[in-house]
């Protein structure tokens, strides 16, 4: 998390010191930015876990009614 903060800090810091504008950075979507941002930093969250273990559970399901056939 330090990471992410000291990183964000130096974007802007750097944006500031080149007069960089504010859009040429975020785009035009700051929300997307922000969540790109973000990702870039994150590692595997909770819902990383559910999403796989949904995979497997209907991976598991088709093969046990292939079986069954």
């Amino acid at each position: 998390m330090m990471t992410m903060l000291n990183d964000f800090a130096d974007l802007w810091e750097r944006a500031a010191a080149d007069q960089t504008p504010v859009d040429a950075i975020v785009g035009d979507d700051p929300v997307e930015f922000a969540d790109a941002f973000a990702a870039a930093y994150s590692g595997k969250r909770w819902i990383d876990k559910e999403r796989a273990r949904l995979t497997e559970t209907i991976a598991g399901l088709d093969k046990k009614e292939k079986e069954e056939r």
